[in-house]
């Protein structure tokens, strides 16, 4: 996807958000919703 190993940590720490079309691209190469990943 492009992303960088410490933009990928501070998503997941809630330091920084995803833009709707990267979601969208995470959920889609996880196989999952877009739902599914907000949890």
């Amino acid at each position: 996807m492009g992303i960088s190993q410490a933009a990928l940590s501070q998503m997941e720490s809630g330091e920084k958000k995803l833009r709707k079309a990267s979601l969208e691209k995470l959920a889609k190469a996880l196989g999952v919703t877009v739902e599914q990943l907000r949890g």
